[in-house]
Order: structure tokens, then sequence, then C-alpha cells
């Protein structure tokens, strides 16, 4: 069986020299935390509150693996362990977009059979991690925003001058933000590419699991 060139780690936090995996982010990071969506303004129309969602991310459960070349990697090497570790998305029905359609990165990385498709995979990941991790460090920032105002809103007594100026910062953030339209962008980036990654990522795990079990078996 011809084996596969392997997957490091972002050669910064580990010696070239030293053979490494398929991994999670390079710093171990969560996906951003989502901005504060109980903030409860009175309707201008009367008492009635309505609440506020400020635009962020759908929460995710994990985030794509790093997949970078490494000019001291063995081709001879295995990917394996670390692999295994990897948090995941588990298989479900094709992720739709917002007009019910199966994204195309869901018909173009379809099951791997060899592994020449894999490293074609592989290849496409490295070609858009560097972008992933420049909109995950801007969309983070925007939801640390809302998630500092949340803590300061959490801790101030409700029905203060303090909780209501709290209240109107947020709120008046969050219409900032739904006008900035290159942040909206890069929120829709940040995403796409998060799931595309993330199905890529299930693609080659699965391959690689059948491949170890043929190779037990």
């Amino acid at each position: 069986m011809q084996k596969r060139e392997p997957c490091p780690e972002p050669p910064s936090s580990v010696p070239g020299s030293k053979r490494q995996r398929i991994s999670l982010c390079s710093n171990g990071a969560a996906p951003p935390r989502p901005p504060h969506s109980r903030v409860l303004a009175e309707s201008t129309s009367g008492n009635q509150p309505c609440r506020t969602q400020p635009p962020n991310p759908e929460p995710v459960t994990n985030v794509p693996f790093t997949c970078h070349s490494s000019p001291g990697s063995s081709p001879d090497s295995r990917d394996s362990g670390d692999l295994q570790a990897t948090s995941v998305p588990s298989a479900t029905p094709s992720p739709r977009n917002s007009t019910n359609q199966v994204p195309e990165y869901v018909t173009k990385y379809v099951e791997i059979t060899s592994e020449d498709q894999r490293g074609r995979y592989k290849a496409d990941f490295n070609a858009e991690y560097e972008e992933y991790k420049a909109l995950h460090s801007t969309v983070e920032s925007v939801s640390k925003r809302f998630s500092d105002l949340e803590d300061s809103l959490r801790n101030a007594r409700e029905g203060t001058e303090q909780w209501n100026r709290v209240k109107q910062q947020i709120m008046r953030e969050y219409e900032e933000s739904k006008r900035d339209s290159r942040y909206q962008q890069a929120r829709r980036k940040f995403q796409y590419l998060h799931d595309k990654l993330a199905h890529i990522k299930r693609l080659v795990m699965d391959y690689d699991a059948r491949t170890q079990n043929l190779a037990k078996s």
C-alpha cells in the first residue's frame, strides 16, 4: 500500500525536523463565541420586549484541521493518532445554504477512493486555510467585543443607569455591525469556509479509517 504524506501542524509550533500529523487549529482555540443574543429592548410601539440577535456565524463545535506541507516531512511517514483524536463533524445530511441549495463543495468533494484523490483534497484544503484563519480572527474580534459587553451587562443590576447604558451600547454596536458590509461579507465567507473545510476533513478521515481497517484485515 502506498504510504501517504503527513499533514503536519504549522512549523512555528514545533521544530520542522519533528514529524507531525493532522491536528486542530494551530492555536487550539475554539471558533468565535457567539455575540450576546439575549439583550431585550423595549419595543417603540409599546412595552412588549423585542429580542435582538447580533449577526454572527452559527455556533460550531469544531475547527477544521490544519494541513500544511513541510519540507522536513517524510513521504514515507503515515497519518495516525492525532487524526483519530481530532474533533470532526459526524456524518449528517448535506448542508444547505440560505436558499436551501446544497453547497457546490458537497458535489465537488465526494467520497475519497484513492491516494491521489486524497492528495488533491489536502492541497485544496491548504490553499484556503490561511484565508480561513484570517477571517476567523476578524469574526472572533467582533464576537469577543459582544461577549465583553454581555459580561458587563450581566454584572450590572438590571434597571440601573449602568445596565441601561450597556444595553444601549450593545444595540448601537449591533446596528453598526449590520451596516458594515465588509464585516458581513467576512462573516459569510468565514462560515462558508468553515463548513467547506470541515467537509473535506471528514472525507479525508473517513478514507483513512477505511484504509486502516483494510490494512488490519
